[in-house]
């Protein structure tokens, strides 16, 4: 199926600017191997949230699209390419009341078959915002849907998906109370879309999930946030076993607005985490955070960036390999006085020990507060970033974009084993709970 308004020639133009840069390594210094944006035929606005690379050198994203030109709202959008960029299918999902519908978050496997997260809106049914996750195969063949509707009957979201070990699938969110309070939401299904098992985390005047991953033992790792009251939110980071029994939570933060907002497995059993911080408290700037724990939920390093610029900085995306890299995405505003206005997409390559091997930047490419807002990576170097892009400067017409990089490749460790944890790196820091 062809994207609507598929625009090849406009993403070439629109990621020209995205070029991989590191110092002492000029094999990064290269152009995306390939780039593609779709926009709808309502000229609105088109986002995707969350990319996977599959198994057999495909590339799925997942996002939204609007549609007022066929009286819906916002539908579901997913695209799969191959190896070259060029796009397999697409297809998307409105609910049966034409309302909100977001895909959030995608995970694929060796063979191709994917797992969306996200969520439909009810109204029809006297409900709001419903928790939603559907399995597709390799030919974007809908193999099972499964939704929820929280105690509330109120706003209760999927924002992301893992695929663990054994082929189940974990997803993240959270669930209204009947007097609208949020909890921290996970839910566990098998291969065939039958619950195994949900728990919820409750605390504060509300928690929030935004990543989830699952590692080598089939673990399930969530990253989101503590809502302590006002403008002062900090991040929550938990550790479940497979059956769904909490073995760790912790927290960071300041008195500003700090979310981690995705998390990646590496292969020794330890965890990234990726987001933003708000050092200096409401009305500061933002700064990028991303901090590796141990298996043990220890901080392992701990590092932040910000603009060049000046102004905010947010990390929104991670994708790790086998070879224990970590690619994160996510945006820069390049003037304090123009938050509200552009920014640029940013990339980072991380190695086990925090060093820096690769980043990516563009120039003016996305909309503050997004940016490149999804990212995957495997130990080939095949890397994808997703996001959305303005395709004339200026505007509020923005387009999906997708784009897709050949990074250096990785080493695995010897023998196949776990990744040692390199020293560790601290970076400014907030306060840290254990609970």
């Amino acid at each position: 199926m062809r994207i609507p308004g598929l625009r090849p020639a406009l993403a070439s133009v629109l990621f020209a600017s995205l070029v991989p840069a590191c110092a002492g390594a000029e094999e990064c210094v290269a152009p995306p191997a390939w780039a593609l944006s779709c926009a709808s035929p309502a000229r609105s606005v088109e986002i995707f949230y969350s990319v996977a690379l599959d198994g057999k050198g495909g590339t799925v994203a997942v996002g939204l699209e609007a549609r007022p030109d066929r009286r819906e709202e916002q539908n579901w959008l997913i695209v799969r390419a191959d190896l070259h960029g060029t796009v397999l299918w697409s297809t998307s999902y409105d609910d049966p009341d034409h309302g909100d519908d977001v895909a959030q978050g995608v995970a694929a496997d060796g063979a191709g078959n994917f797992a969306v997260a996200g969520w439909e809106e009810r109204n029809d049914l006297g409900q709001y915002a419903n928790w939603l996750v559907r399995c597709y195969d390799a030919a974007g063949q809908l193999a099972w849907s499964a939704s929820f509707d929280g105690p509330g009957h109120g706003d209760d979201r999927a924002q992301a998906v893992c695929l663990d070990r054994k082929g189940a699938v974990v997803a993240a969110g959270w669930q209204s109370s009947p007097a609208g309070v949020k909890s921290m939401l996970v839910r566990k299904y098998d291969s065939r879309g039958r619950l195994a098992w949900s728990r919820s985390s409750p605390g504060g005047t509300g928690t929030l999930a935004y990543g989830v991953a699952s590692d080598g033992a089939g673990n399930v790792i969530t990253a989101g946030c503590l809502q302590r009251g006002g403008f002062d939110r900090d991040w929550l980071v938990r550790k479940y076993d497979g059956a769904g029994r909490l073995l760790w939570s912790r927290t960071r933060g300041g008195p500003g607005w700090d979310e981690a907002q995705a998390v990646a497995a590496l292969p020794d059993g330890s965890t990234v985490v990726a987001g933003k911080e708000q050092e200096a408290g409401p009305g500061g700037v933002f700064s990028w955070l991303v901090v590796r724990f141990s298996p043990g939920g220890e901080t392992v390093w701990s590092l932040t960036w910000a603009s060049p610029g000046g102004g905010d900085a947010k990390a929104f995306g991670a994708g790790s390999d086998a070879c224990g890299r970590v690619l994160v995405a996510g945006c820069a505003d390049g003037d304090p006085a123009a938050r509200k206005g552009r920014g640029d997409w940013r990339a980072v390559l991380f190695g086990p020990a925090g060093e820096i091997l690769c980043s990516i930047t563009s120039t003016g490419a996305c909309a503050s507060p997004s940016g490149a807002l999804g990212a995957a990576l495997d130990c080939s170097g095949r890397a994808a970033l997703a996001g959305l892009a303005a395709p004339v400067p200026g505007s509020n017409d923005f387009d999906a974009a997708l784009a897709g990089y050949l990074l250096p490749p990785g080493s695995p460790p010897p023998g196949g084993g776990p990744v040692k944890p390199g020293a560790a790196k601290t970076g400014k820091g907030g306060k840290t709970g254990k609970r």
